[in-house]
């Protein structure tokens, strides 16, 4: 069985860290976003973010509260906004 650690130590060497990483270094470059946080910590709260979502959809039938909470980043996203534009784009 796997246990916790062994599945932190896991996503820390994911190929697909390395890949959202890379991502996000080329889609926020440059922007205020960028300033506050380097790619790989952002990358690293993606992939934790979207890890605990999953587990939770598993473990709770009720998804109403998972709703609920991309109803509010959906609110939340276009105020968000100008901290992905990159300084030419603001």
């Amino acid at each position: 069985m796997t246990t916790y650690r062994d599945a932190v130590a896991s996503v820390r060497n994911l190929e697909e860290l390395v890949e959202v990483e890379e991502t996000l270094g080329r889609v926020i470059g440059g922007s205020a976003l960028a300033k506050l946080r380097p790619p790989r910590d952002l990358a690293y709260a993606a992939i934790t973010f979207y890890l605990g979502v999953d587990l939770l959809t598993h473990l709770d039938a009720d998804r109403s509260r998972t709703e609920a909470l991309f109803s509010l980043a959906a609110q939340v996203a276009p105020r968000a906004r100008p901290l992905a534009l990159r300084g030419r784009d603001a």
